[in-house]
């Protein structure tokens, strides 16, 4: 086995305690709460986006499936920023690409004259898969700057496919937030850009 790409269920701690309090948030709610009920000052009202609901959008999701996604991409991806950057660094960018898909969904969503609501970590998940997929593409491999590339082109191909279909594009009951996972992504792979500057490495 590759000594550079360790397996995902030997994911580094802060990736393993991130994907646990998402678990941890979901059974709280489903299990042992009354749903999505009990947590509405959470929902991120793309009117009054700047509250809570800002942050803790990310760790609210609506059902099991919504769940596995974000927590599956998680860790397959968070791994690899933690084992770059450590742990504090993958923690922040974690958090400041969900305030920034949060800010880009209300500012999106507000040029439209309508509000919506906006739960789930993918905004975050995908500033994790970005700074993950910068992070491959300078790798100096030929095989991960493959895959980095790939992970750009199907976050943007998948986005744009679900913004041209409007209020179309649902999944096993919820909607997308493209507008939230395109700010999100742009979120992460700016702070890995400058993560990765010459003279900032670890």
């Amino acid at each position: 086995m590759n000594a550079g790409n360790p397996p995902v269920f030997n994911a580094p701690p802060a990736t393993l305690v991130l994907c646990g309090a998402l678990v941890a948030a979901w059974l709280a709610m489903h299990v042992f709460g009354d749903g999505l009920g009990t947590v509405g000052w959470l929902f991120l009202d793309s009117a009054d986006p700047l509250t809570p609901a800002l942050l803790g959008h990310a760790f609210v999701h609506a059902g099991f499936t919504h769940l596995l996604m974000n927590a599956g991409m998680l860790l397959a991806f968070a791994a690899v920023v933690e084992r770059r950057f450590g742990a504090g660094h993958m923690l922040g960018i974690f958090s400041v690409s969900a305030v920034a898909g949060g800010l880009a969904f209300a500012a999106v969503v507000g040029l439209t004259g309508r509000a919506a609501w906006l739960i789930g970590a993918s905004g975050a998940v995908h500033g994790i898969t970005g700074a993950a997929a910068l992070i491959l593409c300078t790798s100096g491999t030929p095989r991960s700057r493959r895959l980095g590339v790939s992970l750009f082109g199907f976050m943007i191909v998948v986005n744009a496919a679900v913004a041209l279909l409007g209020d179309t594009g649902d999944l096993f009951g919820f909607r997308f937030g493209w507008q939230a996972h395109l700010g999100g992504l742009a979120a992460g792979v700016l702070a890995a850009a400058i993560l990765l500057r010459p003279g900032r490495e670890r």
